[in-house]
């Protein structure tokens, strides 16, 4: 609505330059640059709107990657301490002593691997959820240029017509604005 407001002093210089042009045709072809002009406005404004959906689902799906690694992270240490139980119970059962030895340099490997594999994965989803969140920054940006651009259209259109009008008489200049009226 804010943007209808700006827009009106080219509204209302296209309906003063018909008016003073005379005639039905002049009023009417006012309002078309007029319908033309919102349009325009609106169009920009509906870009502007579908980039921004797009951002927000673009940032949306940066947190999702973040949930989906922590439930990665959770599962392989589910899975890890489940090895490492079973692997203590498995030793303890032949008889080898779990706190040291071969045990304890099974238990460290298999913690250096998971810790490992955590760690890459992480990186990973830190790398996915950057460039999620620039592409949500670039949508964005893009919707504010195509409003921006819709408003220089609008702009444009508005001074042609009032142009136009004043190229026709209406106003440029100073001659009898009320010939056409007059029938002596």
């Amino acid at each position: 609505m804010h943007v209808a407001l700006a827009a009106l002093p080219m509204i209302t210089a296209a309906m003063g330059a018909a008016a003073s042009a005379g005639g039905i045709a002049s009023v009417l072809s006012a309002v078309g640059t007029v319908t033309s002009i919102l349009g325009t406005i609106g169009a920009g404004r509906a870009k502007q709107n579908q980039a921004n959906q797009a951002a927000a689902q673009s940032t949306i799906e940066a947190g999702q990657t973040r949930v989906d690694n922590l439930n990665r992270q959770v599962q392989a240490k589910r899975n890890l301490a489940r090895i490492l139980g079973q692997n203590d119970v498995t030793f303890a059962a032949a008889g080898v002593d779990i706190s040291a030895g071969i045990a304890a340099n099974n238990r460290q490997r298999e913690t250096s691997q998971v810790t490992g594999d955590l760690s890459v994965d992480r990186g990973d989803q830190e790398y996915r959820a950057a460039l999620l969140k620039t592409r949500a920054h670039n949508q964005r940006k893009a919707g504010k240029r195509a409003f921006q651009a819709s408003l220089i259209s609008a702009a444009g259109k508005g001074i042609g017509a009032v142009a136009g009008s004043m190229g026709r008489g209406g106003g440029g200049s100073q001659s009898d604005r009320w010939a056409g009226l007059r029938t002596v």
